[in-house]
């Protein structure tokens, strides 16, 4: 199902914060193949470096006391370094157990702003 939808990238991250799910518009969005991404942190593949330690703050929190990272626009960066306007919702499954998978459904901004 996550990998039919159009327009709509989704990843999914172990509790230390590896992927484990690339759909192929996240491969679209963000440059980086399911195979290249896989295994590999997120806040090395899409993370700006100026944001990648309130990253990790916001994921150990959600982890650790349940504080859930509210849903907003962001910037973050393809293969490239290029900047990718988004508007990010993320979720957490088993989120109190030891194997919790967060996914993060990332809409781009740019093209739908430039449809409207």
């Amino acid at each position: 199902m996550l990998e039919s939808l159009p327009n709509v990238a989704v990843q999914g991250y172990d509790r230390n914060r590896r992927v484990i799910y690339w759909n192929a518009e996240s491969t679209r969005l963000y440059g980086y193949q399911a195979e290249e991404a896989a295994g590999r942190y997120l806040e090395e593949l899409i993370i700006p470096e100026t944001m990648q330690a309130q990253v990790i703050q916001d994921h150990t929190a959600w982890l650790r006391v349940g504080k859930v990272i509210p849903p907003g626009r962001l910037v973050l960066q393809e293969w490239r370094g290029h900047p990718v306007p988004v508007y990010s919702y993320h979720v957490m499954l088993d989120e109190f157990t030891k194997d919790p998978v967060m996914f993060c459904v990332d809409v781009r901004l740019d093209t739908i702003e430039a449809e409207q």
